[in-house]
């Protein structure tokens, strides 16, 4: 029995749902990529869940496989929700989330570590998009820590939503690119605000968009003169033709 049949035996053992050839990872000793099937439970749910990977690998790690699953999401063309579990299912110590971006037709990883990655992180990641960008026809993938780009911080997404309230997510995304910081992708932007949210900092209007609560407001302060949030406001709107 070959390395590949013996770990397809062992997913089937575990009902995984290869749906792909098992190929070897140059980039690691023992390594492999196994796509996977992935679907939602009547609950909302993923399946296989991230537990059941993580248990996965290790039993493979234990036998001396290193496994990088690449999760194919059938039900829904999102290409980042994929690559987003596909990440967090292979690197678990290492990446915390993960966002995609098309610049000018192409794609683009924006990444988030939890610590800073080793060069041997950094080579099975490189690895692990090109895999991914082959299984999905991308012409390429390349990555970004998002540690290392000019993201916007809390206060200056509220200093933005301030302006231009009530305003879009769409439009959210314009104005801080228009300020020179980077968007990694439009799910970056709208959990940026789910966070805003649920920190009682932001309102979502029925009509989806955002403005500021009173304990927002009471955080970034004011002040008077040509610099003011209420000029800057005024600026915004005669912009937007309002």
């Amino acid at each position: 029995m070959s390395e590949v049949e013996r770990i397809a035996a062992l997913l089937r053992d575990k009902d995984l749902p290869v749906v792909g050839e098992i190929v070897p990872n140059p980039s690691t000793p023992g390594g492999y990529f196994v796509p996977l099937r992935l679907t939602r439970t009547a609950g909302g749910g993923k399946s296989p869940s991230g537990r059941t990977l993580a248990l996965t690998r290790s039993s493979l790690a234990e036998l001396g496989y290193v496994i990088d699953f690449i999760l194919l999401d059938e039900e829904t063309p999102l290409v980042e929700e994929s690559l987003r579990a596909s990440l967090l299912s292979s690197f678990p110590a290492d990446v915390r989330n993960s966002f995609l971006a098309d610049d000018k037709g192409s794609p683009h990883a924006w990444i988030e570590f939890k610590r800073k990655p080793d060069t041997e992180i950094v080579r099975r990641l490189e690895e692990h998009l090109r895999k991914f960008a082959e299984l999905f026809s991308l012409p390429s993938l390349r990555m970004t820590p998002i540690g290392e780009a000019n993201t916007a911080t809390r206060i200056e997404i509220l200093s933005a939503i301030r302006q231009l309230a009530p305003v879009d997510p769409p439009s959210l995304a314009k104005e801080l690119a228009a300020q020179g910081h980077d968007v990694p992708s439009p799910d970056w932007t709208n959990r940026r605000l789910d966070a805003l949210r649920k920190s009682n900092l932001v309102l979502r209007r029925p009509d989806g968009t955002y403005v500021l609560t009173r304990e927002a407001l009471a955080k970034l302060g004011t002040r008077k003169g040509p610099r003011s949030p209420d000029v800057s406001r005024f600026l915004a709107l005669a912009r937007r033709g309002m």
